[in-house]
């Protein structure tokens, strides 16, 4: 079995490519539920650009809100490499489990 670890590394590269994008909002890792394939996603704001029946699988939030107190703005690239530190890979795993 393939695990979502696997798989979602060889997208990572494109996850964070997404992460740095200029401007603030979110990058989303969904699940396609018809194929069960990841595809990455940049959304602006909550309600705006979300696949519709496409289930997130992982977040990270870019706005500088999320990480000022602990990064300067300019650091964006540092706080991103922080969240992948972080990453509870078993739980993404049992959120792909539960379809």
């Amino acid at each position: 079995m393939v695990t979502v670890r696997k798989k979602y590394e060889l997208s990572k590269t494109d996850f964070i490519g997404i992460n740095k994008m200029r401007g603030v909002g979110r990058a989303i890792c969904y699940q396609d539920p018809t194929s069960g394939r990841l595809s990455n996603h940049w959304a602006t704001l909550h309600d705006v650009g979300n696949p519709a029946s496409f289930k997130p699988v992982l977040m990270i939030d870019v706005w500088e809100h999320a990480f000022v107190l602990d990064y300067r703005p300019v650091e964006r690239p540092k706080y991103i490499e922080a969240f992948f530190a972080i990453i509870d890979w078993e739980a993404l795993e049992a959120r792909l489990e539960q379809q």
